[in-house]
């Protein structure tokens, strides 16, 4: 059979982002799926955590609560982090209110991206400008924000008081419960205070879930901080295939994708050799 008309269907150097691409961890997401329903029923969600050893399948597994917190109708917030959002408690909290706020835009409330509540947000974390009247700007933080930056001050602390009622306000408006999805943790590791702001305005909030993804290495940390974690936190470990079947689906699903048969491409023998060699990784 001739494949050079066909495109390489994998792609290794990305998480997978599609539900028909995923494979295994059947396990693990019925245990989410079950936190996932609980949490859109109750006040009080059940924080996740999923930890894994780097390239284990964390933010694809993420990708996949978010899909199906989507499904279940909560407000799903992303929030990739990155070395620069530890630099300070303000660069920290922009990036969680600015991704918070965008998908409560992103889905009409507050009347949307072509709103005035909108543009005036624009104006305070572009422009560091702040409007006179006070009906187009529901927020606090923000004006934090505005009046830090205008003053070029970067290292001011963020106002608990002030950001939980940003939060009460995001969860009125939108009605519903509210899940915040926060990959790459680690770069969290060494920031014991962003971690400790984190517990004291997230913690006794109602209908707000938190799931985070980290190395081992990280949550020695966390547990001391949140005191016992698995009181606030359930974890879900992702560690390597341990069943062949499952380093068979993974390969099979994109050749399937494409139009192959997958008996049409490999010898039975090219599964188990895949998942020796991969060490039960085969993404």
């Amino acid at each position: 059979m001739d494949f050079s008309k066909y495109t390489n269907p994998y792609d290794f150097a990305n998480p997978v982002t599609e539900e028909k691409l995923f494979s295994g961890r059947a396990e693990q997401l019925k245990e989410i799926k079950y936190y996932l329903n609980h949490g859109i029923k109750s006040q009080k969600p059940i924080n996740l955590s999923l930890i894994g050893d780097r390239a284990a399948g964390k933010t694809s597994l993420l990708n996949m609560i978010e899909i199906e917190a989507k499904r279940l109708d909560y407000l799903t917030v992303r929030i990739d982090l990155d070395e620069g959002d530890k630099t300070s408690q303000l660069n920290f909290f922009f990036k969680v209110f600015d991704s918070l706020v965008n998908s409560a835009f992103d889905e009409g409330f507050f009347g949307g991206h072509s709103g005035s509540i909108f543009d005036e947000y624009l104006n305070q974390t572009s422009a560091y400008s702040i409007a006179q009247g006070v009906e187009f700007r529901p927020f606090l933080f923000p004006v934090q924000y505005a009046k830090a930056m205008e003053a070029g001050r970067t290292d001011v602390i963020t106002s608990e008081i002030n950001f939980k009622k940003d939060l009460d306000s995001i969860k009125k408006e939108v009605g519903k419960s509210i899940i915040l999805l926060f990959d790459e943790c680690n770069v969290l590791s060494d920031s014991r205070i962003l971690l400790e702001k984190v517990r004291n305005i997230f913690m006794n909030k109602t209908n707000y879930m938190l799931v985070f993804t980290g190395t081992k290495d990280l949550f020695p940390v966390i547990d001391e901080i949140f005191s016992p974690i698995i009181r606030q936190f359930k974890k879900i470990s992702v560690d390597e295939y341990q069943d062949l079947k499952e380093t068979e689906m993974c390969v099979s699903r994109p050749i399937m994708d494409i139009g192959l048969v997958p008996s049409k491409v490999f010898d039975n023998s090219t599964f188990k050799e895949l998942h020796n060699i991969s060490e039960g990784k085969p993404y």
